[in-house]
């Protein structure tokens, strides 16, 4: 009887590993099927994101006017960011796919622009009304137990609310269990509830662009990557007030051609941002979004312009 062959460890393997198609799979994904953003004219880019309205305001003027990053990263840090995103893209959707299966789906990424506030963005879901009977093509390929399984839960949903819910527009986000239990207590993060506000304010503005005709609430979806219990958030007129009031404050900043102060870490909760930051003083890491940075980064785009 032949003896098993034992693997190599993984410093000795050769060729591809799983690991290695799991990382190429996430890169391609993210490259390709993930936020793309729009290119930078002469003018700079032709709006703000939706996303990102919670972050730093310096650091959005200067994603807008199209400054490079100058964070350095190691291609490990890069290589994990992508691992972060691609689970949190998993949790997504099967989520959403369970809002589908369940017959109450209405949209995938709903895309929404408001022009007169210069922003644009895709919220992950809009979902509601009555329970729908009839499943969806691709159901001619399932095999009949899951096609049994999938009208029985369209069943108990219909029996379990009886009138059409409320249509709903959710932001799903994933996190860290801490972050989860820190949220718990405190409340949705502020860029949550600044990104989720501005899809309201947007929706509110311009209801055409939704395939449901309107709204009845927003809510904000917090699932830990680490753990297993979902917290929802209902987005308030508060939020909505605040996502218009640094929209306005951003295109202000834009027509006056003033980049808004460096606000970094500074509001509740994100005590995190200044490390993430994109835009790093490459001669002092500890800061960033710096006006020394701007200046010379201008200056070097004119001097190669010469």
């Amino acid at each position: 009887m032949s003896q098993p062959t034992l693997m190599p460890e993984p410093e000795e393997q050769q060729g591809v590993t799983l690991r290695t198609v799991w990382d190429l799979y996430n890169q391609v994904s993210s490259e390709l099927l993930g936020h793309m953003d729009p290119p930078v004219g002469e003018n700079g880019r032709p709006h703000w994101r939706a996303s990102m309205n919670g972050y730093c305001l310096r650091r959005q003027y200067m994603w807008r006017q199209g400054v490079p990053d100058t964070r350095a990263e190691t291609e490990e840090q890069c290589i994990d960011k992508e691992r972060r995103f691609a689970a949190g893209n998993r949790v997504e959707r099967e989520l959403v796919d369970a809002i589908e299966l369940a017959g109450v789906l209405i949209a995938r990424q709903v895309s929404l622009s408001d022009p007169e506030l210069h922003v644009t963005g895709s919220a992950d879901v809009l979902w509601g009304g009555a329970v729908q009977r009839e499943l969806p093509d691709r159901s001619k390929w399932w095999d009949p137990d899951y096609t049994w399984a999938i009208r029985e839960l369209r069943a108990r949903a219909d029996r379990l609310v009886g009138v059409p819910l409320p249509l709903t527009l959710t932001e799903i986000k994933s996190t860290h269990s801490y972050a989860v239990r820190k949220m718990y207590k405190e409340g949705p993060r502020f860029d949550f509830r600044c990104q989720a506000g501005t899809y309201w304010l947007m929706a509110s503005d311009h209801p055409e662009q939704l395939p449901s005709g309107g709204l009845d609430r927003v809510e904000i979806a917090v699932v830990g990557r680490d753990a297993v219990k979902p917290l929802i958030f209902g987005v308030t007129r508060r939020d909505v007030d605040l996502a218009r009031s640094r929209l306005e404050a951003l295109n202000k900043a834009w027509d006056e051609r003033k980049p808004p102060p460096c606000t970094c870490g500074q509001e509740a909760g994100m005590s995190w941002e200044q490390g993430y930051c994109p835009y790093l003083d490459p001669e002092d890491p500890s800061r960033c979004c710096g006006m020394g940075l701007l200046d010379r980064l201008t200056a070097s785009v004119e001097a190669t312009r010469r």
